[in-house]
């Protein structure tokens, strides 16, 4: 990257970084990764958007952007490179926003930005913020207005001029203000409350329009009958901006979570090589077809099911079945989509499609589960609401029917007090609240149901390899045999410098530090069984245990206490026995404080790794209710029949196997390291994989379900009262007008400190 700059002269880059910082985090460690599909006709097609000039437009998301700096440096090197119109990078969003034409090349572009440290992804799904603007400038309308009403009818409450030409021209400059408010401001509680109707369902938009509408008809029939201390202009503009603002907020806390999450799931499609009975030629792995022959490169993820048809291969399906150790698979042994090749590049004959795999239909089946939605119980409250105020209205309507002047205008004020806002705001300032503080501590709600939801749970289900674990063997314990520690280490490093296996990356942990560098010649790699090769004129290798059949040798290493769970790799140098180390998957060390905060719910473990392990993991924790080798549709069912016998539970996966269990589950939690598949299925996405946010979200949604139903409290109570001053007569305009905003004010303000509290997780 630094000789990219200095030879492109843009030092300037180096300026910005100083004074420009952000707290965005870099959601994923940054690996390279090939950028083959940007030159398929399939990319072209999907991702190019061409223009009536002639020129594409396309969206990238960008991994690693997190300061001005890495806005100027894109857009500059973007804006140098041929066939390139505009170039505009979003820090906000991470995306990349180009204009191009015929002339572009997007491979070499792609490919030089991940040289600088930016990593270019691709989502099926653009970022449009249409919505969000048109609600912004709602807001900003409304509030405007609503400020300088209030100004206007001022001199009409403290009197005076209710008779005077002056009250007159102030309260017909309010009623022109208010049309902008009614007829656009406010046009989405209308537009939402005709909905209901349509669907036979009483909402809260229903008595917020009809008590909206009441305001402005009432004010305008006060208005021309000179009836100027009757005005309600500026009341239903400010119950509007109110309305508006903790919806916006609610909204944006939404957004913020999806834009972090759409992020996290946005890949490069992988290309594979696909052999046509002449040459092996590049296809996306939605072309792949049945029996078709694919070649897949060390490190890359097998996209379909299929049959192996090289001699042997080393498999992960850690994020299929959550086993913790790779696999030795043979010649004609079946391989599941989802599977990595942790060895040479391998040959498949492919056995189904794509969108047929087993791994696509359990995510159609997560997808249809996660679609069953669950009615809020603030449906049935705003059902309860409405028919009260309207019946309220109907009855003091009936009452004073002697004197019908009289009549209609209490009928309308009690539409008009009781409209619900401060009861509207209630949950949504609580859910902003609670929305804002979940995302700096790191943890993105997907949906507002989310938070209904997850104080119920009274399960906690976790996965194994990689939630409770760290999903990859660590060294725990050196039997030495040898007094060249020093010189042994460095020619581990030097054997396992260029392996993707997981033992190779924990001994590459382990020894980086402390091993000096050394060359290596002769590598042997044999799947299964261990790497050898020569090291200083030294023949060492590294050998799994059941790979070696001198009984002198394993009789030097039997001297040395081991783990049954533990996975053992023998050091030979010149054949003599050197060292012995033993490798777990061990557990996170923040496990045991999370689950002591879990400690009043009922915990397990739902794992497909083998017994041994799940058990050990499950003792050092003190879990006593776990189940081992279980398959996707075992955990599916597990949880489902949980759902159906009335518990409520949270399920914590990170794989493809566990996308079922997170669909049908109360609530489904990943973190930013999971597969693509288990963070769309999730309600919630932890932007690390610490336990401990886990019981941190569980109690940030008590407060927001307490502060919601104290909100509600305050704004019935305050209801039934003004009702009740309404209905006699007693209320004048200036309480009326007072008494609304203020409610709405109680409200945010009881959100604000019941949500966030004492936080004593604050820092």
């Amino acid at each position: 990257m630094f000789q990219i700059i200095q030879q492109r002269g843009w030092t300037d880059y180096y300026r910005l970084q100083k004074i420009s910082r952000t707290d965005m985090p870099d959601l994923r460690e940054h690996k390279r990764v090939t950028y083959d599909f940007l030159e398929s006709e399939t990319y072209r097609k999907q991702h190019l958007h061409e223009q009536a000039d002639g020129t594409f437009t396309c969206h990238w998301f960008i991994d690693g952007m997190t300061c001005a700096a890495c806005v100027w440096l894109i857009e500059k090197g973007l804006k140098q490179r041929i066939g390139v119109h505009e170039a505009r990078a979003f820090l906000d969003r991470g995306e990349l926003s180009l204009s191009v034409d015929a002339r572009f090349d997007h491979r070499s572009a792609a490919e030089e930005l991940d040289a600088l440290g930016y990593q270019v992804k691709l989502s099926p799904h653009q970022g449009d913020n249409g919505t969000q603007s048109t609600e912004l400038l709602r807001l900003g309308i409304s509030g405007a207005l609503a400020a300088n009403m209030m100004l206007m009818t001022m001199p009409l409450y403290t009197g005076g001029l209710e008779s005077d030409a002056f009250g007159v021209l102030f309260g017909g400059i309010t009623a022109v203000l208010s049309i902008p408010v009614i007829l656009y401001a406010a046009r989405p509680f209308f537009v939402k409350a005709w909905a209901g109707l349509r669907n036979r369902r009483l909402s809260l938009d229903l008595p917020i329009s009809i008590g909206l509408v009441s305001a402005e008809c009432l004010s305008i029939h006060q208005l021309l009958t000179r009836q100027l201390h009757h005005l309600y202009f500026d009341s239903m503009a400010m119950l509007v901006f109110f309305l508006l603002i903790g919806r916006f907020i609610q909204q944006r806390g939404v957004n913020q979570a999806l834009r972090h999450t759409r992020q996290l799931v946005a890949t490069m499609p992988q290309i594979v090589q696909r052999w046509d009975g002449v040459s092996w030629s590049s296809v996306t792995a939605q072309q792949i077809e049945p029996g078709d022959l694919i070649r897949i490169e060390s490190g890359n993820l097998v996209p379909v099911d299929g049959q192996l048809r090289s001699d042997d291969a080393v498999l992960s399906l850690h994020v299929v079945s959550g086993e913790s150790e790779p696999i030795h698979q043979r010649e004609g042994s079946p391989v599941p989509a989802g599977a990595i090749n942790l060895g040479c590049s391998l040959e498949i004959c492919a056995s189904s499609r794509f969108s047929d795999s087993d791994s696509e239909r359990l995510r159609d089946l997560a997808n249809r589960l996660k679609s069953q939605v669950i009615p809020a119980s603030e449906q049935t409250l705003a059902s309860v609401f409405t028919t009260t105020v309207l019946i309220t209205a109907l009855a003091a309507f009936l009452t004073h029917l002697d004197h019908i002047e009289f009549a209609f205008r209490s009928a309308l004020t009690i539409l008009i007090v009781a409209c619900p806002c401060a009861l509207a705001l209630a949950r949504p300032t609580a859910l902003a609240t609670a929305f804002r503080q979940a995302s700096n501590l790191g943890i993105w709600v997907r949906s507002t149901d989310a938070w209904r939801r997850a104080p119920m749970i009274s399960r906690v289900i976790f996965d194994k390899t990689g939630v409770l674990t760290e999903g990859c063997p660590g060294l725990i314990r050196s039997h030495w045999l040898t007094p060249r520690e020093h010189w042994l280490k460095g020619a581990i490093i030097a054997l396992e410098r260029d392996l993707n296996h997981p033992i190779a990356q924990a001994f590459r942990t382990a020894f980086a530090v402390s091993a000096e560098p050394t060359s290596v010649t002769e590598i042997r790699v044999t799947p299964g069984q261990g790497v050898q090769g020569r090291v200083d004129g030294h023949h060492v290798v590294l050998t799994a245990p059941h790979a070696c059949t001198d009984q002198a040798i394993h009789a030097a290493f039997s001297e040395f206490p081991t783990s049954p769970t533990a996975t053992q790799v023998l050091v030979l140098i010149d054949g003599q026995p050197a060292a012995l180390f033993e490798f777990e998957d061990r557990p996170r060390p923040e496990a045991p404080s999370a689950l002591a905060d879990l400690s009043h719910m009922e915990v397990s473990v739902l794992s497909g790794d083998r017994p041994g392990p799940v058990q050990s993991v499950c003792h050092q924790l003190g879990i006593e209710r776990f189940q081992a080798a279980m398959n996707p549709t075992d955990k599916l069912q597990a949880v489902t029949e949980l759902v159906h016998t009335g518990h409520q539970v949270a399920v914590i996966g990170d794989g493809l196997n566990d996308m079922g269990a997170l669909g049908t589950a109360t609530i489904g939690v990943t973190h930013a390291q999971a597969t693509e598949a288990a963070i769309q299925m999730a309600d919630v996405v932890l932007a690390r994989p610490d336990l401990r946010l886990i019981p941190l979200f569980l109690e940030l949604s008590r407060r927001a379900q307490r502060a919601t139903k104290q909100g509600i409290t305050l704004s019935l109570f305050y209801n039934v009262i003004t009702v009740f001053l309404a209905w006699q007569g007693l209320i004048g305009p200036l309480w009326a007008a007072i008494l609304m905003p203020l409610s709405s004010l109680s409200v945010i303000a009881i959100a604000n400190y019941t949500v966030k509290g004492d936080f004593r997780w604050a820092s």
